[in-house]
């Protein structure tokens, strides 16, 4: 497929030696693809990125999952061509979204974790970073061969950030999914860009605080539990699947969770919704980042007397 794909242009400084390529012999709704170019980073790493994108490409499609159309190796380098997703970045909008457009987001991605582990691909990177959202309302994931890159950097489990490349698994992206519902709960960054022995020194001393919902959104309270035990630090307290995670999440939130629909009139007013996006720059009036406003939390005082109210009714 290489050679019948031509380039078009780089997609910026947000993804380094990835550009956007035209398949000239493709219907119009195939035709743009995107390239991807790893060099230079190992043998042994560059086998493993290889094996899992191939893996991928012969999975079949999913409606969440970026997919990967052909792996070629390139002299000592290595293509990846996938499609090319109208979206935009879910980091450009994931906390301008409300708590219920928060939670889509994260339902989507565990449906496609779910789906690349059937494929026998462990995702291993940030959850959040490596999502994007179409302009259905639907959350994509992408980069999903990216795990053999990510021991030690754009990851949180703590047996990736510890080294442990045996010890990587599904319920290392359990671990991530458990960060990103976090952040959608508390609606705001949980680490961020903290270098990883911070990460994970945080982690093993129990130091990670405790989710909490704002006063306007106490209904998530009863998603504490399932953030509690995605993130726990021993693998096998943690679920044993993501779909195990995604069931206790969706009977957690009950009629709460948000429509693809209406997370497009979240992100898009009628007048403002683009008829085309790039995938790399945010699409105009997308909604505001405001990952750094730390919402006002519950405290125990307060919910210790509603608790109490209520007993009393």
């Amino acid at each position: 497929m290489l050679a019948r794909v031509r380039i078009v242009r780089e997609l910026g400084e947000r993804t380094p030696g990835t550009y956007l390529g035209h398949r000239d012999d493709a219907s119009d709704e195939s035709a743009d693809v995107v390239l991807e170019t790893y060099a230079s980073i190992g043998a042994r790493a560059m086998d493993r990125v290889a094996e899992l994108a191939r893996k991928l490409r012969d999975a079949p499609p999913h409606p969440h999952v970026v997919r990967v159309l052909s792996v070629e190796r390139i002299g000592q380098g290595l293509s990846v061509v996938t499609d090319f997703v109208d979206a935009i970045p879910l980091d450009d909008v994931f906390f301008g979204l409300s708590l219920g457009g928060r939670l889509r987001a994260v339902v989507d991605v565990l449906a496609a974790l779910s789906a690349i582990h059937g494929a026998g691909v462990v995702h291993g990177g940030v959850l959040r970073g490596s999502s994007f959202v179409e302009t259905t309302g639907r959350t994509k994931l992408g980069f999903a061969y990216r795990q053999p890159l990510c021991v030690r950097k754009e990851t949180y489990a703590p047996e990736a950030l510890l080294g442990d490349e045996a010890a990587i698994d599904a319920r290392s992206d359990v671990y991530g999914a458990g960060v990103m519902l976090w952040e959608a709960v508390s609606g705001r960054v949980l680490f961020g860009n903290e270098p990883p022995e911070r990460v994970v020194e945080r982690q093993l001393a129990g130091r990670v605080d405790k989710a909490l919902p704002t006063k306007s959104d106490r209904w998530a309270r009863t998603l504490l539990p399932v953030v509690e035990r995605a993130l726990a630090i021993d693998p096998k307290e943690r679920y044993a699947s993501v779909a195990e995670m995604a069931a206790a999440v969706r009977i957690a939130v009950r009629a709460c969770l948000m429509m693809h629909e209406d997370v497009v009139e979240e992100i898009w007013s009628a007048e403002t919704k683009p008829k085309v996006t790039s995938g790399v720059q945010p699409a105009a009036q997308a909604a505001p980042i405001v990952a750094d406003a730390a919402p006002e939390p519950e405290t125990e005082t307060e919910t210790e007397t509603e608790t109490e109210t209520e007993s009393e009714t």
